[in-house]
Order: structure tokens, then C-alpha cells, then sequence
């Protein structure tokens, strides 16, 4: 244990990751096995999030995603500690940032299904948004995708947290997409003369995302048609 904690000291991490789990797996004594467990966790948490160690010459040499492998590793072994939950988190968020959205939804969809914290699954909320939003090619092809967006936004910010503020900016920008998407429906139906196939739409852009630049359109085409 005492190289294990030389090597943390000296901020040598992967050097001590790798004796701390070896003396958990060689190791009776339950105490010095909770310490190299929650080292271990801690040591890959710092890989996942950049701060163990920096990149070389701004190369990125794969330390995050070490981090992640075993951050991984652990959360799936340990489910039920507490640092579990925030792993799932962290190992979420390391494969959203490599736009790698099926397997973040993967850690994210596990954290809503499994984590005890109240704040950690509205986070989880919020994160599943980005992971949709960051799909999207364009709001005629992946409606559907903000749809879903839409509904973990409006979801997370009904109990609130600490990322509200992007939370808000997000779903501001979803609602516009989708907006944006009934206007040009109705402007469709409008540009082969059958106004009254473009009320329904319009009704239902004002109705829905009211505080958009496409509802205001759709409120002065109302006006123009005479509603």
C-alpha cells in the first residue's frame, strides 16, 4: 500500500492505478481493499475529466479514454457505491465528447434506469438532450430527434439543477427548429393555394412554441388569411 500511495503522492496515476488494483485483488483486509477501490475511482474520474495529466505537445495520447475503459470497468463491477452513479455520468459525458452518441445514451439511459440520486438522473436528463441534439442534421430529416430532445429538456428543467441555464438555451433552440419546421409546412400548403391545410400547422406553431420567430410569422399569416 505504501507504493501505491508513494506513486499517488508523486502524481504518477497510472503507476498507482495499477498497484492499487492489485492490491485489491490480492488483499484480505477490507479496509486497505475500500481505500484502493475509491483510489481507483477517483484516479480514473481525473483521466475522464483531463485533469490527471495534460495531452503531449497538444497530442491527445488516449489518457481520457484509458480513464474511461477503467472508470467503466469499475462502475459496471461496483454498481451500487455511490461514486457508481457519477461514473456513469463522467463515462457518459467522455463518449458524448467523442460524438459517440449511442454508447453516451447507453450510460446515460443507465443512470435514469438505476441511480438512487435524484440529482444525478436529472443530469442524466439534460445529457440525453445533447446526446439527440448532437444528431441532428436538420429538422426535416430528425424531427423526431428533437422531439426527444424537447421532452428531456422540458423533463430536467421541471425540477431544475445546475445546468439550467444551458438547459433553457437548448431547449430554446430546439423549439425554434421545430417552429421553423410547421411554418414551412404551412407555407407549403399556402404556396399551392390551399390556405385552409396551413391553419392547422399554424395553430399548432402558435399554440406549442409561442415565444418563437416562426410563431410570430405564423401569427401574421393568421392575420393576412383572416384566421
Amino acid at each position: 500500500l505504501s507504493a501505491a500511495d508513494a506513486y499517488y503522492e508523486a502524481a504518477l496515476w497510472r503507476k498507482a492505478f495499477a498497484v492499487y488494483q492489485t492490491l485489491f485483488d490480492e488483499t484480505a483486509d477490507s479496509k486497505v481493499k475500500q481505500k484502493c477501490l475509491s483510489r481507483m475511482f477517483e484516479i480514473a474520474a481525473a483521466f475522464v475529466e483531463g485533469r490527471a495529466e495534460p495531452s503531449w505537445l497538444g497530442v491527445n495520447v488516449g489518457w481520457q479514454e484509458w480513464g474511461a475503459e477503467r472508470l467503466a470497468d469499475l462502475a459496471e463491477k461496483f454498481p451500487c457505491l455511490p461514486q457508481a452513479q457519477r461514473a456513469w455520468i463522467l463515462v457518459g459525458r467522455y463518449w458524448l465528447s467523442e460524438k459517440n452518441y449511442r454508447e453516451a445514451e447507453k450510460w446515460f439511459g443507465k443512470v435514469l434506469r438505476e441511480a438512487a440520486d435524484v440529482e444525478v438522473r436529472q443530469t442524466a436528463l439534460f445529457y440525453l438532450a445533447e446526446c439527440c441534439i448532437g444528431q441532428v442534421r436538420g429538422v426535416d430529416y430528425d424531427a423526431g430527434l428533437l422531439e426527444k430532445a424537447r421532452k428531456f429538456l422540458r423533463l430536467y428543467l421541471a425540477r431544475g439543477g445546475s445546468l439550467v441555464r444551458k438547459a433553457r438555451e437548448r431547449l430554446a433552440w430546439v423549439q425554434e427548429m421545430l417552429a421553423k419546421r410547421e411554418l414551412k409546412i404551412a407555407l407549403f400548403y399556402i404556396n399551392q393555394g390551399k390556405q385552409e391545410a396551413s391553419k392547422p400547422h399554424l395553430w399548432y406553431l402558435i399554440r406549442e412554441f409561442p415565444d418563437t420567430e416562426a410563431a410570430k410569422e405564423g401569427r401574421r399569416l393568421l392575420v393576412e388569411m383572416g384566421k
